[in-house]
């Protein structure tokens, strides 16, 4: 029975294989990524007004990916319902599959009016679900410059009333000496930036990441900072350790695929 089971696996999980790659023709999707107007100023719910003058941060590679899929649990499933199911099998389905994506890295002026244009990828007509984003260090000394020589940097200051923050800071992520390198992967990496109502690649079209600034500060408590000095001062300061929370969340960017118009 449990040979049978596997073949029967096997043979599934093939065919399944074989149907999502067969058809797919190439289409070329062009890629930008921008802020809103305005970006640098806006107020917090909690009443502090904040003010960016410098925003940049080294995005990529950026991944596109299908809507995920969990073939191996659904035939385990009709095979053995109440003994080996469970949604651990075939990993890297589950994850869903890369059907596109751009591999460089760009510095990106958040406070910048214009979008920053990224060029055009080649990607697999099929339904766009999310986006994997990555915070890498810098690759060239290029980027290093733009950011100061980190992964993101700020400078700006917060104010409530007579209170206020002043600060400049650089965001490095790193791992611990003896950490996997898919750990620090999984902390450079932001999952889970959905495309509303997974749209179908089925032409030519234009997909804009857009910076979401405010949601990077949701998790900042200005109020701890006020009598302090410029809270970034060391690398385990409070805000870094905040911020650093708050880029990683994927309502700190949004994404919205368009046709091209002919």
């Amino acid at each position: 029975m449990k040979e049978l089971a596997t073949c029967l696996l096997v043979c599934a999980l093939s065919a399944a294989c074989a149907e999502e790659a067969s058809g797919l023709a190439p289409v070329p999707v062009s890629l930008a990524i921008r802020s809103h107007e305005n970006a640098g100023d806006f107020r917090r719910d909690d009443g502090w007004m904040v003010h960016l003058d410098e925003a940049r941060v080294l995005l990529g590679p950026i991944y596109l990916r299908a809507p995920k899929r969990n073939i191996t649990s659904q035939v385990w499933q009709w095979l053995m319902p109440h003994a080996l199911a469970h949604g651990g099998h075939a990993q890297t389905l589950t994850e869903g599959q890369v059907i596109g994506e751009y591999l460089e890295q760009v510095a990106v002026d958040a406070l910048h009016s214009k979008p920053t244009e990224l060029g055009t990828i080649q990607t697999e007509a099929q339904r766009l679900d999310r986006l994997s984003i990555m915070l890498d260090e810098p690759r060239n000394t290029q980027a290093a410059k733009q950011t100061q020589g980190h992964h993101a940097w700020i400078v700006g200051r917060a104010t409530n009333g007579t209170k206020m923050v002043e600060f400049s800071c650089g965001l490095d992520i790193k791992g611990d000496s003896d950490d996997a390198p898919e750990n620090l992967e999984a902390r450079r990496r932001i999952d889970q930036v959905l495309l509303p109502g997974q749209p179908a690649l089925n032409g030519p079209a234009e997909l804009t990441i857009t910076l979401e600034l405010e949601r990077w500060f949701d998790l900042v408590d200005f109020e701890t900072l006020v009598e302090g000095q410029n809270p970034c001062g060391q690398a385990s300061s409070t805000m870094l350790g905040q911020w650093y929370l708050g880029v990683r969340r994927p309502e700190a960017f949004s994404a919205e695929l368009e046709p091209e118009e002919p």
